[in-house]
């Protein structure tokens, strides 16, 4: 199927599990080893464990952390201001007995979206969040902000009484670019040709992964080109 009528449904958890293992069989996968700086101009990248990598081409593609490395190279064009800022976010997951025909549901800010396995999600929420207020990319499960739970049982009564089988919690990076806005960065960043930024995407990036690196390197012209990248 062509690219604008192929649709499917996935399991990201899936996905990024399939993808990990390919990374690991044809290349080197360093887990647990966060990245400190990099430095385009020598094609450094230096861990937080003190190490030093040489990179032919620099990718930075990791969520909210991207905004502060980046910010060397890229703060200038943003008048010195932030490149972005993160969106608190959580969600969770009912066991509910289904034949895997129910359709997603959307109402007032809240999702309800059928999985494999006789598995229910229900999310979620949206809370802005500084960059000086977060450590790391990680957030702890809110059991206090259960709103949006409540939303979902009034919009799908069937899934009351459903047990949580899963819960979790995540930061959503969501860009603050001028001229840009909230829209994603996937491009060469200007004035460093092995520098390549993937950010933001806020609540989409995973699907329009497939094509982010097409887009960055120039891949994609014309007016699926503006669609897909947001860019240029």
């Amino acid at each position: 199927a062509g690219f604008a009528s192929f649709a499917a449904r996935v399991a990201p958890r899936g996905v990024i599990e399939s993808l990990g293992r390919y990374a690991k069989e044809h290349g080197q996968v360093r887990e647990e080893c966060g990245v400190a700086s990099i430095n385009p101009a020598t094609n450094e990248v230096i861990l937080h464990d003190g190490s030093r990598l040489i990179a032919g081409e620099i990718i930075v593609a990791n969520g909210v952390e991207a905004y502060g490395l980046l910010h060397p190279y890229m703060g200038a064009s943003n008048d010195g201001k932030p490149l972005g800022r993160g969106v608190a976010g959580q969600a969770l997951m009912v066991e509910f007995t289904h034949d895997d025909t129910l359709p997603i549901l959307y109402q007032d800010g809240v999702y309800i979206i059928p999985h494999a396995d006789n598995l229910m999600a229900i999310g979620s929420t949206s809370r802005n969040m500084e960059l000086a207020d977060m450590a790391g990319e990680m957030a702890d499960f809110d059991a206090d902000d259960m709103a949006f739970y409540e939303k979902a049982l009034a919009l799908a009564p069937m899934l009351k009484g459903a047990p949580i089988v899963e819960k979790w919690a995540g930061i959503r990076p969501r860009n603050t670019l001028k001229g840009r806005g909230a829209d994603p960065w996937f491009e060469v960043v200007p004035g460093h040709d092995n520098l390549i930024a993937l950010m933001g995407g806020f609540k989409i990036t995973f699907g329009i992964a497939h094509r982010a690196m097409d887009v960055a390197r120039g891949k994609i012209e014309g007016p699926r080109r503006e669609k897909l990248s947001w860019v240029q």
